[in-house]
């Protein structure tokens, strides 16, 4: 018996061979700003008029080239650009900025400002991102682009001045002979005393009584004294607060003082 064959025909249309579009090509900027305090006559001590320079790195971190960039600031006028950078690209040099600092930021004892760098695609879209410090590993990403916003912080150094002691608020604990411990100048007229310091999550760093620069019982940047976290281990760079009370030797009036500790 003779078996019917059917012919079955599929109809395919042209679209149906082409491989799926690509996605989009990635567009994105990314701003680095670092500021750093500038003791323009070396006397150690913070004056108003005195500057702090900032410099911007800027990154192509997308797949087109992004024109016409350029970064503003609400604090200073940015000097540079406008800039064009292909994919990959990175300059650090067109961008600067000159801040001289007032009596209101001596007090502060920092100055925090955040820049935006801006620029144009392929498309004509405009591409933003806020400035990030790298010297700020908190690493906030405040707009959502996956790139870190850290408001830059620069501390003004070397800015409390008591008749009793003199506080120095900013070490570089790098072995050069140079600010490598929590100066507290004459806090050995009041051996009575204690030191702290917290990190920016409030948690104690460092805890000593009897704080002496004559005896050697100085903070060097390493975590330590009682009740501490991971004692022993060298501190990473960053913003860190300090309480200090010391008792008048005559009076036995307990003083206090606490403000910033930067550790670069």
């Amino acid at each position: 018996m003779a078996t019917d064959v059917a012919t079955v025909y599929i109809s395919v249309r042209e679209d149906d061979y082409l491989p799926p579009p690509p996605p989009p090509a990635i567009v994105e900027l990314a701003l680095e700003k670092v500021g750093v305090f500038n003791d323009e006559n070396g006397d150690q001590r913070p004056q108003v008029g005195e500057t702090i320079t900032y410099t911007f790195t800027v990154y192509n971190t997308g797949e087109v080239t992004i024109s016409d960039i350029v970064i503003e600031d609400p604090l200073v006028d940015v000097l540079g650009g406008p800039i064009n950078l292909a994919p990959g690209e990175v300059d650090a040099t067109t961008f600067t900025a000159v801040y001289a600092i007032t009596q209101a930021d001596i007090e502060q004892l920092f100055v925090e400002n955040q820049a935006l760098v801006s620029g144009v695609d392929p498309s004509g879209d405009v591409i933003e991102d806020l400035s990030d410090d790298p010297n700020d590993d908190t690493n906030v990403d405040t707009n959502g682009n996956g790139n870190p916003d850290d408001i830059t912080v620069t501390i003004i150094p070397n800015v409390l001045s008591d008749e009793d002691i003199v506080i120095y608020n900013v070490m570089t604990p790098n072995g050069d002979g140079l600010n490598d411990i929590f100066m507290i100048e004459n806090i050995d007229d009041y051996p009575d005393n204690k030191v702290q310091i917290f990190n920016r999550w409030g948690v104690e760093v460092y805890s000593t009584e009897g704080y002496s620069i004559d005896n050697d019982n100085v903070f060097r940047g390493f975590s330590d004294g009682r009740a501490t976290v991971r004692r022993g281990e060298r501190l990473p760079t960053g913003t860190y607060y300090y309480i200090i009370e010391y008792a008048d030797p005559d009076t036995g009036e307990v003083r206090r003082k606490a403000s910033f500790l930067y550790i670069n």
